[in-house]
């Protein structure tokens, strides 16, 4: 087994709507009123995206819609400070691997994690 040695991205971005870099680890979204967010296939293999929502205002929905998937999901939609979508790039599509509220421990961690569709 080889494995291949990649840089390491540190650099972040904002975005208020549009198109996420699919090359840049790190994604914090600002949502004022309904955004649309795409994001682009992977580089190679093994990418990760971390999307994290830092302010919302307006009756916010975020709708990320990345150019391909793996699994049963197209879309996932935020509207609240603090919720985070961890993806990872298998080569053909965007996996989720794992997901956010933004909430403390309480009833409510469910309900406000960013909702795939």
């Amino acid at each position: 087994m080889s494995f291949e040695k990649y840089p390491t991205v540190l650099d972040a971005e904002i975005v208020a709507s549009g198109n996420l870099t699919p090359e840049l680890l790190v994604t914090i979204i600002t949502i004022d009123g309904t955004q649309s967010y795409t994001l682009a296939d992977g580089v190679v293999t093994g990418d990760i995206k971390n999307i994290s929502v830092k302010t919302v205002a307006n009756t916010p929905v975020g709708t990320l819609t990345p150019n391909s998937t793996a699994g049963a999901w197209a879309t996932a939609t935020f509207s609240v400070v603090g919720q985070s979508l961890a993806l990872l790039w298998d080569g053909l599509g965007w996996a989720i691997v794992g997901r956010q509220s933004g909430a403390t421990v309480t009833t409510d961690a469910v309900e406000d994690l960013p909702v795939i569709a």
